[in-house]
């Protein structure tokens, strides 16, 4: 198949899939999931995730001429401290909140630090425990 031809090939597919009402992403990874072998769910399960959040989507494997796959697999993107976050009203925090965010993400903030900004957030102190001493 030359060039032009796969490109003909390509565009029929793709106006074919436009045309299908309600197709979802979903629903092409399901086809292929289902169409899976033993052997491309061996192949999946070798992807290791590199200490990332990775997720193996089914069996979904891409071979060529190499010699290895292509998994598919999704990444968790953090939207915490971005334009995209999620946690307030206007989809961002304050460089205050995404800097006490890491400090508990990285376990470089005390339990008064903390209780202190959460305070000072709003969260009433009667939900700490008493404090050890």
């Amino acid at each position: 198949m030359n060039i032009d031809e796969w490109e003909a090939r390509q565009g029929r597919m793709q106006a074919a899939l436009a045309g299908i009402e309600g197709l979802t992403l979903e629903d092409c990874l399901e086809f292929f999931e289902n169409k899976a072998t033993a052997r491309d769910e061996a192949i999946s399960d070798m992807a290791p995730a590199n200490g990332l959040e990775f997720a193996v989507q089914g069996s979904i494997i891409s071979e060529h001429g190499g010699n290895g796959a292509y998994v598919l697999g999704w990444r968790w993107v953090d939207f915490v401290g971005t334009q995209f976050d999620k946690t307030t009203e206007q989809g961002k925090l304050s460089f205050e909140s995404v800097a006490i965010w890491q400090a508990v993400r990285n376990n470089t903030i005390s339990p008064g630090d903390l209780k202190s900004f959460l305070i000072k957030a709003g969260m009433p102190p009667h939900v700490f425990p008493p404090d050890e001493g």
